[in-house]
């Protein structure tokens, strides 16, 4: 994504949807990071659906947050007990590696 509001600089989106977890809820995850040097700027998970759907993230208004790292050669992302809450207050903490595909858009910072 080229720089806007959220930030300064162009970065990167990775955006699953459709994972079921072990209790048998679905839920989707984005993970904002720069291109230049892969700093993970946004966490995100939604679970749920309707009114009964929620959100849990982490951000730092366009800057680095701790937590996760991106590794765009091996396309993964990892997560090292990064807590994310939600807006009432909820929060989920996260620990594991997730892969995504390669990068659509051919864009050599989002991991081709």
């Amino acid at each position: 994504r080229a720089a806007d509001a959220f930030s300064s600089v162009p970065y990167c989106d990775v955006y699953f949807e459709g994972y079921t977890g072990a209790n048998g809820t679905t839920y989707a995850l984005q993970v904002y990071f720069r291109q230049s040097d892969k700093a993970p700027l946004n966490a995100s998970i939604v679970g749920g659906s309707g009114a009964s759907m929620w959100v849990v993230f982490s951000n730092n208004a366009g800057n680095p947050i701790t937590g996760l790292t991106v590794d765009t050669s091996a396309r993964t992302i990892t997560f090292t007990n990064k807590v994310l809450t939600g807006s009432a207050g909820e929060t989920a903490t996260v620990n594991g590696t997730v892969s995504f595909p390669a990068n659509a858009t051919g864009t050599a910072g989002c991991g081709v």
